[in-house]
């Protein structure tokens, strides 16, 4: 290549120069609207863990919406205080999100808002109560997508629920019997401050463990889950999970109808 520019004329070689210019000058300018779309409006997580199916199995890709609380500027997310281009919004109870794991911020966790600000949460045999209201848990039996379940979560039986949380209602799973502790005295949620938790109840680190989130953390709400997959390093056989793709993360119920205790 260089014995061929060096056969240019000069004109031929100012010609060549600026060609690859423009063409480097593009990329770059690619680049920059990528990642800039990255950091502020979308971007796409695999889930490694089991800590919310039986919503997100392992092995799920879901999309995050970055903008869903406000559109943030361009690679402001990691600061104390980020900078908003658009009205910024409380995220909602029941709504999933991908945040700052609290206890090591390079991490993303996601897990089901549970309490917001202001908020007085405990939990009495396994049931949640958010200022006073009882988010009853409902028997299904076995759970339905058994087949996209790890078997290690059945080493001590599985069971399934139905519940709704806010406006949304969702399936949790509990081992049978229950490993984790069916009662937590009651915490009340200061200004800006969340309180996050999983879906498989018993196979999950969230609020109950680490504490609440604070709002900064929050990085978006996860939309749907785009592509699945069985890694072949699971120690099952390694396959596309056709049927989880497309699937939606939030289905609105309305207001729930939840019983509420006697003071």
């Amino acid at each position: 290549m260089w014995k061929k520019i060096e056969n240019m004329n000069p004109d031929e070689q100012t010609a060549y120069y600026m060609a690859w210019f423009k063409e480097l000058r593009f990329l770059a300018i690619l680049g920059l609207f990528i990642f800039t779309f990255y950091s502020s409006c979308f971007q796409p997580h695999r889930v490694p863990t089991g800590s919310m199916v039986p919503t997100i199995m392992i092995g799920d890709y879901i999309l995050v919406d970055k903008s869903a609380y406000g559109l943030k500027f361009p690679f402001t997310e990691y600061m104390d205080s980020p900078w908003y281009l658009t009205p910024k919004t409380t995220p909602e109870r029941g709504e999933v999100v991908v945040f700052r794991y609290p206890e090591n911020p390079r991490l993303n966790y996601i897990k089901r808002i549970l309490g917001v600000p202001g908020d007085r949460i405990e939990m009495k045999n396994h049931e949640w109560i958010v200022n006073g209201e009882i988010f009853a848990l409902t028997a299904i039996g076995e759970p339905a997508e058994k087949e996209n379940i790890e078997k290690r979560f059945f080493e001590s039986g599985l069971d399934e629920f139905l519940t709704q949380t806010g406006n949304y209602e969702h399936k949790v799973l509990l081992s049978s019997p229950p490993k984790s502790p069916g009662d937590m005295n009651e915490i009340v949620l200061k200004a800006d401050h969340f309180f996050m938790v999983g879906d498989n109840r018993d196979h999950s680190l969230d609020s109950r463990h680490w504490g609440v989130v604070e709002r900064s953390a929050i990085r978006g709400k996860a939309l749907f889950v785009w592509f699945s997959l069985v890694s072949p390093f699971s120690g099952e056989k390694a396959r596309i999970k056709k049927g989880r793709i497309g699937t939606e993360l939030h289905l609105l119920r309305g207001p729930p109808a939840a019983e509420t205790l006697s003071d």
